[in-house]
């Protein structure tokens, strides 16, 4: 299949593929009650260390190879 083709689909169907999670955090109500805004504020950390380090290696690699 084309790559159109599989996107197409893929984006066609987009919407079921939340239905588990939504209903996954509908069941995990006091959890996410209880734990919500730590587990929030972890992903939210975690994902700025992901993206500064992402840049840093990138500036490193691009520097290195500028200097070849």
């Amino acid at each position: 299949p084309t790559l159109e083709a599989v996107t197409g689909w893929l984006t066609a169907h987009l919407s079921i593929m939340f239905v588990p999670a939504a209903v996954g955090l509908m069941q995990e109500r006091a959890i996410l009650a209880r734990w919500g805004v730590g587990l929030f504020v972890a992903t939210a950390v975690s994902t700025v260390l992901t993206m500064v380090v992402t840049v840093l290696v990138f500036r490193w690699t691009l520097a290195r190879a500028d200097e070849r």
